[in-house]
Protein backbone atom coordinates (compact mmCIF):
# COMPACT_ATOMS: atom_id res chain seq x y z
CA UNK A 1 0.00 0.00 0.00
CA UNK A 2 1.35 3.56 -0.84
CA UNK A 3 -0.18 7.43 -0.50
CA UNK A 4 1.29 9.57 -2.93
CA UNK A 5 0.53 13.20 -2.69
CA UNK A 6 1.09 16.16 -4.81
CA UNK A 7 1.13 19.29 -4.20
CA UNK A 8 2.64 23.04 -5.66
CA UNK A 9 5.54 20.54 -7.23
CA UNK A 10 6.26 18.70 -4.45
CA UNK A 11 5.59 14.92 -4.28
CA UNK A 12 5.33 12.94 -0.95
CA UNK A 13 5.41 9.32 -1.08
CA UNK A 14 4.73 7.41 2.10
CA UNK A 15 4.88 3.67 1.62
CA UNK A 16 4.29 0.68 4.74
CA UNK A 17 8.16 0.05 3.98
CA UNK A 18 9.20 2.73 5.81
CA UNK A 19 10.08 1.66 9.55
CA UNK A 20 7.88 3.68 11.63
CA UNK A 21 5.28 6.93 10.77
CA UNK A 22 6.10 9.64 13.33
CA UNK A 23 5.68 13.56 14.19
CA UNK A 24 6.89 16.55 14.79
CA UNK A 25 5.20 19.19 17.04
CA UNK A 26 5.96 22.90 16.65
CA UNK A 27 4.65 24.84 19.48
CA UNK A 28 6.68 27.57 21.97
CA UNK A 29 5.74 30.40 23.56
CA UNK A 30 2.81 30.31 26.28
CA UNK A 31 0.29 27.82 27.25
CA UNK A 32 -1.82 28.90 24.86
CA UNK A 33 0.14 27.40 21.85
CA UNK A 34 1.34 24.51 23.48
CA UNK A 35 -1.60 23.14 25.80
CA UNK A 36 -3.04 21.77 22.70
CA UNK A 37 -0.22 20.78 21.27
CA UNK A 38 0.56 18.68 24.34
CA UNK A 39 -3.40 17.19 24.11
CA UNK A 40 -2.89 16.32 20.64
CA UNK A 41 0.56 14.89 21.24
CA UNK A 42 -0.85 12.54 23.73
CA UNK A 43 -4.03 11.63 21.71
CA UNK A 44 -0.90 10.69 18.73
CA UNK A 45 0.92 8.46 21.38
CA UNK A 46 -1.95 6.64 22.05
CA UNK A 47 -2.54 5.69 18.53
CA UNK A 48 1.59 4.03 18.85
CA UNK A 49 2.92 7.00 16.52
CA UNK A 50 6.18 8.51 18.11
CA UNK A 51 6.02 12.41 18.63
CA UNK A 52 8.94 14.85 19.07
CA UNK A 53 8.21 18.39 19.89
CA UNK A 54 10.55 21.46 18.76
CA UNK A 55 9.87 24.75 21.23
CA UNK A 56 11.59 27.09 23.13
CA UNK A 57 12.44 27.25 26.68
CA UNK A 58 8.85 28.60 27.43
CA UNK A 59 6.74 25.89 25.54
CA UNK A 60 9.28 23.21 27.56
CA UNK A 61 8.51 24.02 31.12
CA UNK A 62 4.69 23.58 30.04
CA UNK A 63 5.32 19.94 28.27
CA UNK A 64 7.85 18.72 30.90
CA UNK A 65 5.11 19.01 33.26
CA UNK A 66 2.09 17.93 31.72
CA UNK A 67 3.66 14.89 29.34
CA UNK A 68 7.37 12.87 29.15
CA UNK A 69 7.44 13.14 25.15
CA UNK A 70 10.90 14.53 23.80
CA UNK A 71 11.73 17.92 23.87
CA UNK A 72 13.97 19.42 21.37
CA UNK A 73 14.49 23.12 22.32
CA UNK A 74 15.60 26.08 19.78
CA UNK A 75 16.12 29.59 21.26
CA UNK A 76 14.18 32.26 21.00
CA UNK A 77 15.03 36.33 20.79
CA UNK A 78 14.25 38.40 23.98
CA UNK A 79 11.24 40.71 23.80
CA UNK A 80 12.75 44.02 22.88
CA UNK A 81 12.17 47.63 20.84
CA UNK A 82 14.34 48.85 18.24
CA UNK A 83 16.53 47.97 16.04
CA UNK A 84 18.86 45.72 17.42
CA UNK A 85 15.81 43.45 18.88
CA UNK A 86 14.83 43.20 14.68
CA UNK A 87 18.14 42.33 13.88
CA UNK A 88 18.65 39.37 16.73
CA UNK A 89 15.22 38.56 15.46
CA UNK A 90 16.29 38.17 11.99
CA UNK A 91 19.44 35.83 13.63
CA UNK A 92 17.47 34.05 15.30
CA UNK A 93 14.99 33.30 12.62
CA UNK A 94 18.01 32.05 10.29
CA UNK A 95 19.58 30.18 12.95
CA UNK A 96 16.63 28.14 13.64
CA UNK A 97 15.74 27.43 10.13
CA UNK A 98 19.40 26.12 9.65
CA UNK A 99 18.88 24.17 12.85
CA UNK A 100 15.64 22.72 12.13
CA UNK A 101 16.55 21.99 8.67
CA UNK A 102 19.59 19.75 10.12
CA UNK A 103 16.89 18.11 13.30
CA UNK A 104 14.32 17.65 10.22
CA UNK A 105 16.82 15.21 8.79
CA UNK A 106 17.58 12.91 11.77
CA UNK A 107 14.37 12.84 12.67
CA UNK A 108 12.42 12.27 9.11
CA UNK A 109 9.42 12.88 10.60
CA UNK A 110 6.35 11.74 8.21
CA UNK A 111 4.61 15.48 8.78
CA UNK A 112 4.94 18.16 11.10
CA UNK A 113 2.00 19.66 13.10
CA UNK A 114 2.40 23.80 13.91
CA UNK A 115 0.26 25.46 16.49
CA UNK A 116 1.21 29.13 15.85
CA UNK A 117 3.25 32.10 17.30
CA UNK A 118 6.26 33.40 15.85
CA UNK A 119 8.29 30.32 17.37
CA UNK A 120 7.18 28.33 14.70
CA UNK A 121 7.98 30.19 11.54
CA UNK A 122 11.42 28.93 11.25
CA UNK A 123 10.48 25.04 11.70
CA UNK A 124 7.70 24.99 9.65
CA UNK A 125 10.01 26.90 6.53
CA UNK A 126 12.59 23.91 7.12
CA UNK A 127 9.79 21.67 6.96
CA UNK A 128 8.70 23.16 3.55
CA UNK A 129 11.79 22.71 2.06
CA UNK A 130 12.98 18.99 3.22
CA UNK A 131 9.17 18.71 1.55
CA UNK A 132 7.34 17.25 4.91
CA UNK A 133 4.01 17.18 4.88
CA UNK A 134 2.50 20.56 7.21
CA UNK A 135 -0.45 20.63 9.03
CA UNK A 136 -0.85 24.22 10.75
CA UNK A 137 -4.06 24.69 13.52
CA UNK A 138 -4.89 27.73 14.05
CA UNK A 139 -6.48 28.22 17.55
CA UNK A 140 -8.05 31.72 17.74
CA UNK A 141 -11.03 33.40 16.30
CA UNK A 142 -8.60 35.52 14.32
CA UNK A 143 -5.51 34.15 12.48
CA UNK A 144 -2.51 35.09 13.82
CA UNK A 145 0.40 36.68 12.16
CA UNK A 146 3.12 33.79 11.74
CA UNK A 147 0.36 31.15 10.55
CA UNK A 148 -1.11 33.79 8.27
CA UNK A 149 2.62 33.94 7.00
CA UNK A 150 2.68 29.71 6.72
CA UNK A 151 -1.18 29.31 5.45
CA UNK A 152 0.00 29.58 1.54
CA UNK A 153 2.63 26.33 2.63
CA UNK A 154 0.51 24.33 4.78
CA UNK A 155 -0.75 21.24 3.26
CA UNK A 156 -4.03 21.45 5.87
CA UNK A 157 -5.24 23.95 8.10
CA UNK A 158 -6.96 22.83 10.64
CA UNK A 159 -9.35 25.62 12.45
CA UNK A 160 -11.40 26.10 16.12
CA UNK A 161 -14.25 28.82 15.06
CA UNK A 162 -16.99 28.20 12.39
CA UNK A 163 -15.19 31.31 11.42
CA UNK A 164 -11.63 32.53 11.23
CA UNK A 165 -10.65 36.17 10.62
CA UNK A 166 -7.89 36.72 8.66
CA UNK A 167 -7.81 33.25 7.19
CA UNK A 168 -7.13 33.80 2.80
CA UNK A 169 -6.44 29.98 2.07
CA UNK A 170 -7.71 27.44 -0.58
CA UNK A 171 -11.00 26.28 1.30
CA UNK A 172 -10.21 22.76 0.19
CA UNK A 173 -7.32 22.68 2.66
CA UNK A 174 -9.40 24.09 5.50
CA UNK A 175 -10.91 21.83 8.04
CA UNK A 176 -12.40 22.34 11.29
CA UNK A 177 -11.49 20.77 14.55
CA UNK A 178 -11.74 22.40 17.37
CA UNK A 179 -9.21 22.86 19.87
CA UNK A 180 -7.49 20.32 21.48
CA UNK A 181 -8.21 20.24 25.15
CA UNK A 182 -7.00 17.68 28.11
CA UNK A 183 -9.76 15.04 28.67
CA UNK A 184 -9.97 15.63 32.34
CA UNK A 185 -12.05 18.89 31.20
CA UNK A 186 -14.42 16.86 29.40
CA UNK A 187 -15.19 15.08 32.82
CA UNK A 188 -16.06 18.42 34.47
CA UNK A 189 -18.50 18.74 31.90
CA UNK A 190 -20.74 15.88 32.88
CA UNK A 191 -21.66 17.14 36.59
CA UNK A 192 -24.34 18.66 37.38
CA UNK A 193 -24.13 22.27 37.98
CA UNK A 194 -26.80 22.63 41.26
CA UNK A 195 -24.22 23.54 44.58
CA UNK A 196 -24.67 27.52 44.80
CA UNK A 197 -27.32 28.80 46.87
CA UNK A 198 -28.03 31.58 48.70
CA UNK A 199 -26.58 29.46 51.69
CA UNK A 200 -23.22 28.73 50.44
CA UNK A 201 -20.16 30.52 49.63
CA UNK A 202 -19.47 31.61 45.87
CA UNK A 203 -16.09 30.27 44.92
CA UNK A 204 -14.66 32.03 42.27
CA UNK A 205 -11.51 31.18 40.18
CA UNK A 206 -9.35 34.13 39.04
CA UNK A 207 -6.55 32.84 36.18
CA UNK A 208 -4.96 34.87 33.98
CA UNK A 209 -4.04 32.82 31.58
CA UNK A 210 -0.65 30.81 31.69
CA UNK A 211 1.58 33.97 32.58
CA UNK A 212 -0.86 35.09 34.92
CA UNK A 213 -2.63 39.05 34.53
CA UNK A 214 -1.83 41.91 36.77
CA UNK A 215 -4.23 44.05 35.87
CA UNK A 216 -6.32 41.71 37.69
CA UNK A 217 -4.87 42.16 40.77
CA UNK A 218 -6.29 45.99 41.07
CA UNK A 219 -9.40 44.92 39.26
CA UNK A 220 -10.71 42.61 41.78
CA UNK A 221 -9.91 44.16 44.55
CA UNK A 222 -11.32 47.03 43.57
CA UNK A 223 -14.51 45.27 42.57
CA UNK A 224 -14.90 43.66 45.68
CA UNK A 225 -14.51 46.72 47.72
CA UNK A 226 -17.56 47.47 45.88
CA UNK A 227 -19.41 44.90 46.67
CA UNK A 228 -21.85 44.96 50.25
CA UNK A 229 -19.67 43.61 53.28
CA UNK A 230 -22.48 40.99 53.87
CA UNK A 231 -22.32 39.30 50.56
CA UNK A 232 -18.43 39.82 50.94
CA UNK A 233 -18.11 37.51 53.07
CA UNK A 234 -19.67 35.03 50.96
CA UNK A 235 -16.85 35.26 48.51
CA UNK A 236 -13.93 32.58 48.41
CA UNK A 237 -11.32 33.92 45.63
CA UNK A 238 -8.91 31.16 44.40
CA UNK A 239 -6.54 33.62 42.28
CA UNK A 240 -3.53 32.84 40.12
CA UNK A 241 -1.35 36.41 40.45
CA UNK A 242 2.38 37.55 39.41
CA UNK A 243 4.95 36.55 42.36
CA UNK A 244 5.42 40.30 42.32
CA UNK A 245 1.78 40.85 43.67
CA UNK A 246 1.40 38.16 46.12
CA UNK A 247 2.03 39.86 49.29
CA UNK A 248 0.53 42.92 48.64
CA UNK A 249 -2.55 41.49 47.10
CA UNK A 250 -2.90 39.71 50.72
CA UNK A 251 -2.49 43.43 52.78
CA UNK A 252 -4.95 44.68 50.22
CA UNK A 253 -7.75 41.65 50.82
CA UNK A 254 -7.15 41.40 54.58
CA UNK A 255 -9.20 43.76 55.80
CA UNK A 256 -12.10 43.09 52.95
CA UNK A 257 -12.68 40.00 55.31
CA UNK A 258 -12.08 38.06 51.63
CA UNK A 259 -11.60 34.43 52.36
CA UNK A 260 -8.59 33.43 49.38
CA UNK A 261 -6.40 31.14 48.08
CA UNK A 262 -3.08 33.19 46.07
CA UNK A 263 -0.68 31.33 43.86
CA UNK A 264 1.50 32.02 40.93
CA UNK A 265 0.06 29.11 39.12
CA UNK A 266 -2.38 26.54 39.36
CA UNK A 267 -1.22 23.09 38.65
CA UNK A 268 -4.40 20.97 39.19
CA UNK A 269 -6.40 23.45 37.38
CA UNK A 270 -9.12 20.86 36.89
CA UNK A 271 -10.07 19.92 40.23
CA UNK A 272 -10.12 23.76 41.26
CA UNK A 273 -12.18 24.51 38.65
CA UNK A 274 -14.71 21.17 39.75
CA UNK A 275 -15.03 23.07 42.82
CA UNK A 276 -15.58 26.81 41.97
CA UNK A 277 -18.89 28.59 40.93
CA UNK A 278 -17.46 31.37 38.67
CA UNK A 279 -14.14 31.95 36.64
CA UNK A 280 -13.02 35.25 35.55
CA UNK A 281 -10.61 34.82 32.74
CA UNK A 282 -8.93 36.17 30.23
CA UNK A 283 -10.02 35.13 26.76
CA UNK A 284 -7.23 33.16 24.87
CA UNK A 285 -7.92 30.24 22.98
CA UNK A 286 -6.95 27.25 25.10
CA UNK A 287 -8.66 28.88 28.38
CA UNK A 288 -12.24 29.93 27.02
CA UNK A 289 -12.29 26.42 25.02
CA UNK A 290 -11.34 24.84 28.34
CA UNK A 291 -14.02 26.55 30.39
CA UNK A 292 -16.55 25.46 27.57
CA UNK A 293 -16.31 21.96 27.71
CA UNK A 294 -16.06 22.34 31.54
CA UNK A 295 -19.64 24.00 31.87
CA UNK A 296 -18.60 27.17 33.96
CA UNK A 297 -20.33 30.15 33.88
CA UNK A 298 -17.20 32.63 33.49
CA UNK A 299 -16.62 36.50 33.18
CA UNK A 300 -14.17 37.30 29.93
CA UNK A 301 -12.21 39.82 30.40
CA UNK A 302 -9.70 40.00 26.99
CA UNK A 303 -6.77 41.46 26.99
CA UNK A 304 -6.39 44.42 25.40
CA UNK A 305 -3.15 44.82 24.07
CA UNK A 306 -3.16 41.38 21.98
CA UNK A 307 -1.87 41.70 18.24
CA UNK A 308 -5.23 42.61 15.95
CA UNK A 309 -7.18 42.07 19.52
CA UNK A 310 -8.15 38.74 18.86
CA UNK A 311 -8.95 37.99 22.47
CA UNK A 312 -11.66 40.07 22.22
CA UNK A 313 -13.27 38.53 18.66
CA UNK A 314 -12.39 34.85 20.80
CA UNK A 315 -14.95 36.24 23.55
CA UNK A 316 -17.57 37.35 21.41
CA UNK A 317 -17.61 33.95 19.61
CA UNK A 318 -17.93 32.03 22.78
CA UNK A 319 -20.83 34.93 24.49
CA UNK A 320 -23.08 33.34 21.52
CA UNK A 321 -22.70 30.11 23.01
CA UNK A 322 -22.78 30.85 26.49
CA UNK A 323 -22.42 30.79 29.16
CA UNK A 324 -20.12 33.89 29.69
CA UNK A 325 -20.11 37.46 30.11
CA UNK A 326 -17.63 39.84 28.39
CA UNK A 327 -16.31 42.81 30.20
CA UNK A 328 -13.69 45.39 28.35
CA UNK A 329 -10.52 46.28 30.88
CA UNK A 330 -10.66 49.79 31.23
CA UNK A 331 -11.04 52.35 34.19
CA UNK A 332 -15.19 51.00 34.45
CA UNK A 333 -14.35 47.00 35.12
CA UNK A 334 -14.02 46.99 38.43
CA UNK A 335 -17.58 48.78 38.50
CA UNK A 336 -19.55 46.85 36.29
CA UNK A 337 -17.53 43.64 37.65
CA UNK A 338 -18.69 44.15 41.28
CA UNK A 339 -22.42 44.96 40.22
CA UNK A 340 -22.40 41.13 38.33
CA UNK A 341 -20.78 39.42 41.27
CA UNK A 342 -23.32 41.11 43.57
CA UNK A 343 -26.43 40.32 41.60
CA UNK A 344 -25.21 36.32 41.03
CA UNK A 345 -24.90 36.20 44.73
CA UNK A 346 -28.40 37.31 45.51
CA UNK A 347 -29.55 35.28 42.49
CA UNK A 348 -28.26 31.41 42.28
CA UNK A 349 -30.25 30.56 39.91
CA UNK A 350 -28.69 32.97 37.41
CA UNK A 351 -25.80 30.04 36.99
CA UNK A 352 -28.21 27.53 36.17
CA UNK A 353 -30.25 29.55 33.32
CA UNK A 354 -26.50 30.57 31.97
CA UNK A 355 -25.96 26.73 32.10
CA UNK A 356 -29.04 25.30 31.12
CA UNK A 357 -29.85 27.94 28.18
CA UNK A 358 -26.13 27.17 26.46
CA UNK A 359 -26.32 26.61 23.03
CA UNK A 360 -24.94 23.61 20.96
CA UNK A 361 -21.19 23.70 22.21
CA UNK A 362 -18.59 25.60 19.79
CA UNK A 363 -15.83 22.77 20.74
CA UNK A 364 -15.99 19.67 21.39
CA UNK A 365 -13.09 16.82 20.89
CA UNK A 366 -10.79 18.65 19.29
CA UNK A 367 -7.91 16.36 20.33
CA UNK A 368 -9.65 13.79 19.09
CA UNK A 369 -10.37 15.51 15.39
CA UNK A 370 -6.56 16.67 14.81
CA UNK A 371 -5.61 13.17 15.60
CA UNK A 372 -7.44 11.72 12.57
CA UNK A 373 -6.23 14.76 10.28
CA UNK A 374 -2.28 13.98 11.24
CA UNK A 375 -3.26 10.50 10.57
CA UNK A 376 -4.67 11.17 6.70
CA UNK A 377 -2.15 13.23 6.25
CA UNK A 378 0.45 10.49 6.11
CA UNK A 379 -1.39 8.40 4.35
CA UNK A 380 -2.99 6.57 7.40
CA UNK A 381 -6.48 5.49 8.03
CA UNK A 382 -8.17 7.58 10.90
Amino acid sequence: MSYEKKDRGRKFILTEKMKEKSFVIIAGGTGGHVYPAISLAKKLSDRRYPVVFLTDKRGAKFIKLKSKIKIFILPSPRKKAGILSLLEKLYVLIRNFCTSLKKLKTLKPSAVIGFGGYYSISPILASYVSKIPILIHEQNAMAGRANKLLFPIADRIAISFRKVDGLRANKKKIVRTGTPIRPEFFKLGKKLYSDYSRKTNLKILVIGGSQGARSFSKILPHALSLIDEKDRKRLVISQQCNKKDIYQLKKIYAPLKVKTNLKIFFHNLPKILTKCHLVIARSGASTIAELEVANKPSILIPYPYAKDNHQMKNAQMMESAKPNWILEENEKTAILMSKLIQKLIKNPGTFLNKVKNKRKRTFNNGSENLAKHCVQIVGDKA
